[in-house]
């Protein structure tokens, strides 16, 4: 079996793809290769000759679709991790934004729930055992939510745009709660 994981290289704007093989109940390191750009990863995917199984990497469509070029049958994992950094990003410059132009302290204070809302969402989804809980969880929510507010909307169809690879994350909890050093 083979993993890709990718990791933030220090120093760098590169990013860094670590592989590794499953041996012996492990993850075995087999080798680190910085890439900067897409055609650097297809390239390096399509030169190493073995099929990869599984790839965890952050919420990024383009090294998404880069591994799905490369091929279908390798399952695409985002972690929690990614999930929770790339949301907890895009609400901090969206609250900063909604709060600035917020002309009351009811619209302030209503723009705040809506992300404290968003955050205990994604708190109850990773505490889901199952893909299936998980997906229901997920459906439950959406016919809770405001579609009116925008951050809502943003934030739904980011979900829906990476919905399979995040869901991916609870069938194969053991294989990221196995050790691999993902570096970050």
């Amino acid at each position: 079996m083979q993993l890709v994981c990718q990791g933030i290289a220090n120093h760098t704007h590169s990013r860094c793809f670590y592989f590794y093989e499953y041996r012996n109940l492990k993850w075995i390191l087999k080798c680190q290769k910085q890439v900067s750009k897409q055609d650097e990863l297809y390239e390096l995917l399509t030169v190493s000759h073995e099929p990869i199984d599984y790839a965890i990497i952050d919420l990024n469509r383009v090294y998404r679709n880069t591994f799905y070029a490369y091929s279908q049958a390798t399952i695409i994992i985002i972690p929690p991790t990614a999930v929770w950094q790339f949301f907890s990003k895009l609400w901090l410059v969206g609250q900063e934004l909604y709060v600035e132009l917020a002309t009351t302290i009811e619209e302030e204070l209503e723009v705040m729930h809506g992300y404290e809302y968003n955050y205990a969402f994604l708190k109850n989804l990773y505490e889901m055992s199952s893909k299936e809980m998980a997906e229901a969880y997920y459906e439950q929510w959406q016919l809770e939510v405001s579609l009116t507010d925008h951050s809502m909307q943003r934030f739904i169809r980011t979900m829906e745009v990476f919905k399979a690879e995040i869901f991916n994350y609870f069938i194969f909890k053991q294989i990221l709660d196995n050790p691999i050093p993902i570096l970050k």
